[in-house]
């Protein structure tokens, strides 16, 4: 028995009715429905009971067994589709528990779950045994099942007496499934049709449950015994049972040690995977565990994941910051079992300081690992890797994690020299909706196509769209109207105005400004009273008043994003500050708020519990969005345990509507490359980008550069190379280059030799006879990018890295702190400026006691440096000191906007102007000063330190220049301050407040304000509930509550 092609078409149609319903459509505009739904009821049934029957019944043939699955699969979409139809109401407890049961048997536990969190205490006249089932789909072993009835009554007690046995003491497997037997022996004996059925799916879910339960996987997955794993097991932080794609990295002996590239889709469990791996290598293996995260809010979400996870244990969970300085102790890294949780940054500086780590590592785990050519980072990335690579032992396990790797046999070969890939990618953790919308007619509607085969129609929700007439306003000159056919923006918008309701909703943006830009329209909206609902409908009043409080005190009322999140639609973008951004990603977590607006960040590892993306455009600038970044995206709608489906919906009609047109036909195309995995990009490294062409900024045409030659000509003067842009443009006309563009090319190129040059002399040999041209050679065949080269390419970054050798080696003879400059992550033109400035300066520096005077001081050596793009673009850069001083004494961003356009700062845009914005001004604080900035203030504290001196004067030098490091880093302006910040207050707002309640004391060090915090709970938790309950979680977790 199989669904044939008259059973999908009655699956599209029930589909098609619950998608008007949740549309909002009124009854009276439903399309008419040609065949009624009811009558597939007969054969999803007899699927289910064809799986049911395979598990339950002894052998299974795991080949018939997977095409069953597929089948249960079917059958469990039309049940929860039936349910959002509304056909039959009275039908909805049952279908409810059949979709459970068959998502649970198809092996899609998370839709499984979520269909168990809607059961009810319903009546299905089967003496209990439907209570028997919901209790073991549900999972909640401590609790009653809710009893049986009749003849079936003491078979379900001891059947649920067994089972839970099991799950909470791990004893007892054997007469959990004979109970199971008995049942359904009895049902088939005694039973009506129904309590056949259902007993048979108890006896099918016990088994399935059993052979997935922790208690029995993870002795079998590892060397550690039942009673090793009793004490997580039998905890309030228990793994119960494992997800399909934890049993294939059991499969692959990952949870015994061996190193691997684990390809894991968004909410496959990835959490408790990694969990999991570092519970077995605590066991059997070693004492410190590191996980690399690309993102500080990543970091942070993963330290608190894990130090929920291990705080039965005596393991310690530890986020080090990402200020580029040693604020930590090496007996982070040794003694009693730790997880160290750190950006890839953070960790190629700890090693270069000190090395003597990297062999104490017993296991590294990479998580968002694809990030080799993600810009700088990637090449930061990559160096690591390599450093780690020759520095980790061969009994270091290493775990590179990633939703999409296309090429990952060889990223395993080269990091882990196998290639042991584990790929869960076919294991949809959810299933998926895509609908196109289409206006071709007044009103506009969305047609729904295959996930799997984007040219087959399967759906379409009719009069989805109508543009309607705004309310007037005194200054309107004209009509406006919302939506707008010709505004992908605006139709997003309407769309998720209509489905919010439903579940969290995140429109797609390619770019930071569209984030605003959406906003803006938001703001018109709300101007105009155009909105008949808003997301405040839904949430959580009180969060989105303090949120949008935050947001306010943060960046103004005057920016529209604080308009928007008044009624509950709030922006996450890479220019929204990290403490509203974490604040807004707890409150959508908590179901607290329903609704963002959104770039790639939503990419970034974040987990969200969204249920519709919305893609307003698949560009990000010039350059479509990568298919893996897209299949990343796309992972976040629908997150498992918290939705059956998630949506992704293109906005655009020009997509749909022109896929038959011969001049728009290449946005369909386009738009179906995103869905196939197999054009989804290779991972590659960044450094040898250095090889290829410049190009023009339509990409369309290039020019090649000889890689050796440019090298040679940066290290005769790396200034001279910043005019190249000029040159070139005007020895090509023909191909019209815009300066601005060719210049961030050839600074790009400079940045690859800098990096290359920090890693050579980082890797300097102490010995001269171990400095040769072998050396340098070595170093470069350990990179990824000599792994994935061809032989030409391989040759020519064989040449690179001896000739930037030789210029080391040159300059080791010169200068004797050269050997120093490996630890700054700058490349020798820069570190010999700042060295040269720290000659000139030192003694000043010696005098310099408060913060302002030391930023005074260092600012031209900083003006020299950063490269951030705001800065260098801001029209009246004299006010820039001053600017940076009034960042680190903790004014906001709209102060400093307020500050800047009151002089008449603007943003040059070539030969013009543009108006600053607070997006701006974010972008210069937590880039060009966070970022870039500490960076140099890291240099400078490395190379006074390498001084060794003993005086205390210098001693306390150092100290002052790390204290203002992390006050650069932060915007914050003293030790409490940062030290707040550091323990979980990532927001300068909330800082300031609790620097005031503890009365501005000046305390030095973290221990002592948790202590502080800890002598009297109940009152500073009083104290943060002004704020979002991101922040009072953490005064919670602080005082142990």
């Amino acid at each position: 028995m199989r669904p044939e092609a008259t059973s999908r078409k009655v699956l599209g149609i029930t589909q098609a009715k619950a998608k008007m319903y949740e549309y909002g459509l009124p009854v009276d505009k439903h399309i008419s429905i040609p065949a009624d739904p009811q009558k597939l009821f007969v054969l999803t049934i007899g699927l289910l009971g064809d799986v049911v029957s395979q598990i339950a019944g002894g052998e299974v043939d795991e080949v018939k067994l997977s095409e069953l699955q597929i089948n249960a699969a079917f059958s469990a979409s039309y049940f929860d589709s039936f349910e959002g139809s509304k056909l039959n109401s009275s039908l909805d407890p049952y279908t409810r528990l059949l979709g459970a049961t068959a998502f649970y048997l198809a092996s899609l536990p998370g839709s499984a779950k979520v269909l168990s969190s809607r059961f009810e205490d319903d009546e299905l006249f089967a003496e209990g045994v439907e209570n028997l089932l919901s209790w073991l789909i549900e999972g909640n072993y401590d609790k009653d099942y809710g009893g049986g009835e009749g003849e079936f009554s003491p078979l379900l007690d001891t059947c649920h007496s067994s089972i839970q046995k099991f799950f909470i003491e791990g004893q007892g497997e054997e007469q959990a499934a004979f109970a199971s037997d008995s049942l359904r022996n009895f049902a088939h004996d005694h039973g009506s049709p129904r309590q056949l059925l259902l007993a048979d799916c108890v006896a099918a879910v016990v088994k399935r449950k059993l052979e997935n339960s922790s208690w029995y996987s993870l002795p079998n997955y590892t060397d550690a015994s039942r009673d090793s794993w009793a004490p997580m097991l039998s905890g309030s932080n228990s793994v119960p049972e494992l997800w399909p794609a934890q049993h294939l990295l059991g499969k692959a002996n990952v949870f015994r040690g061996d190193s691997a590239v684990i390809q894991m889709p968004t909410s496959s469990g990835k959490t408790k995977s990694v969990e999991i791996i570092i519970r077995s290598a605590f066991f059997e293996r070693g004492n410190l565990a590191v996980i690399i995260a690309p993102f500080r809010a990543l970091c942070h979400e993963i330290r608190d994941e894990l130090a929920y996870a291990f705080s039965d244990s005596s393991a310690d969970v530890i986020e080090l910051s990402d200020a580029l300085t040693t604020d930590f102790e090496l007996n982070e890294f040794f003694g009693k079992k730790q997880i160290v949780v750190l950006t890839p940054e953070k960790l190629l500086y700890v090693l270069r300081l000190h090395p003597e780590i990297g062999p104490k590592i017993d296991l590294a785990v990479f998580d968002e690992g694809h990030q080799f050519d993600s810009g700088t980072r990637g090449i930061t990335y990559e160096l690591l890797l390599t450093t780690l690579r020759s520095l980790l032992p061969d009994t270091c396990q290493k775990v590179l994690i990633s939703a999409v790797i296309k090429n990952a046999p060889e990223i395993g070969e080269w990091l882990n020299r196998n290639e042991n890939v584990v790929s869960s990618t076919l294991l949809a953790p959810s299933s998926k909706a895509v609908g196109f919308v289409s206006w071709e007619d007044p009103l506009g509607r969305v047609v729904y196509v295959s996930n799997t085969d984007i040219d087959s129609e399967e759906f379409f929700v009719p009069w989805v769209l109508e543009r309607k007439k705004l309310p007037e306003q005194k200054r309107d000159k004209k009509e406006h109207f919302f939506p707008e056919k010709e505004d992908p923006q605006s139709i997003a918008i309407d769309l998720g105005l209509k489905l919010f309701p439903n579940g969290g909703v995140a429109i797609f943006c390619g770019r930071k400004e569209s984030v605003v830009k959406v906003c803006q329209k938001v703001a018109n909206l709300i101007r105009r009273g155009a909105l008949e609902q808003t997301p405040l409908s839904v949430s959580d009043t009180d969060e989105v008043e303090k949120l949008s409080n935050l947001v306010s005190k943060n960046i103004g009322e005057k920016c529209p994003t604080f308009n928007a999140s008044q009624i509950g639609i709030f922006s996450h973008q890479g220019d929204t500050p990290q403490g509203i951004r974490l604040a807004v990603e707890h409150a959508m977590r908590s179901a607290k708020i329903s609704f963002v607006v959104c770039t790639s960040t939503l990419a970034q590892g974040v987990n969200l519990p969204i249920r519709y993306l919305i893609v307003s455009g698949v560009r990000q600038g010039k350059d479509r969005i990568k298919v893996r970044d897209f299949q990343n995206l796309a992972g976040r709608a629908g997150r498992a345990g918290m939705h059956t489906e998630g949506t992704i919906l293109f906005s655009d009609p020009k997509v749909f509507d022109g896929k038959n047109k011969f001049r728009t036909a290449w946005r369909w195309e386009e738009t179906k490359q995103l869905f196939d995995p197999i054009q989804s990009e290779p991972c590659i490294s960044n450094l040898t980008s250095i090889f290829h062409p410049l190009q023009s900024p339509d990409r369309r045409s290039e020019i090649a550069m000889d890689a050796l030659d440019f090298a040679k000509a940066y290290i005769d003067d790396p200034e001279a190379v910043e005019s190249w842009a000029t040159k070139i443009s005007d020895l090509h006309p023909d191909i019209k280059f815009e300066r601005a563009d060719l210049s961030n090319q050839i600074q790009w190129r400079a940045s690859l030799i800098s990096a290359i040059e920090s890693f050579l002399v980082s890797n300097w040999p102490e010995t001269e006879a171990a400095r040769s041209q072998d050396f340098a050679s070595e170093l470069a065949k350990g990179t990824l990018a000599y792994h994935l080269a061809d032989d030409e390419t391989r040759a020519a970054i064989l040449e690179l890295f001896i000739l930037l050798s030789d210029n080391v080696s040159v300059a080791i003879g010169q200068l004797p702190r050269v050997k120093h400059f490996g630890r700054t992550l700058y490349g020798l033109h820069d570190a010999r400026a700042i060295s040269s400035w720290l000659d000139a300066h030192l003694a000043e520096l010696r005098e310099k006691e408060s913060l302002d005077e030391l930023a005074d001081l260092i600012w031209p050596l900083l003006a020299d440096i950063i490269r951030n793009e705001t800065a260098k673009k801001i029209s009246k850069p004299d006010l820039l000191p001053h600017v940076m001083t009034m960042w680190i004494n903790g004014h906001s961003y709209f102060e400093i906007w307020n500050y800047l356009t009151s002089l008449g700062a603007k943003l040059t845009w070539g030969s013009n102007f543009r108006n600053l914005t607070v997006q701006h001004i974010v972008n210069l604080c937590d880039g060009a000063f966070a970022f870039d900035g500490t960076l140099v203030i890291g240099a400078i504290i490395e190379l006074v330190d390498q001084q060794q001196l003993d005086d205390m004067d210098d001693q306390n030098l150092i100290e002052r220049l790390q204290l203002f490091l992390k006050a650069l880093k932060y915007g914050l302006p003293n030790q409490t301050c940062v030290s707040l910040h550091e323990i979980g207050f990532t927001d300068r707002v909330v800082v300031r407040h609790l620097f005031d309640a503890l009365g501005q004391l000046l305390i030095e060090d973290k221990q002592t304000l948790k202590s502080i915090f800890r002598s009297n709970p109940e009152g500073w938790m009083s104290s943060v509930t002004v704020f979002p309950s991101y922040f009072v979680e953490k005064m919670r977790g602080i005082c142990q509550l």
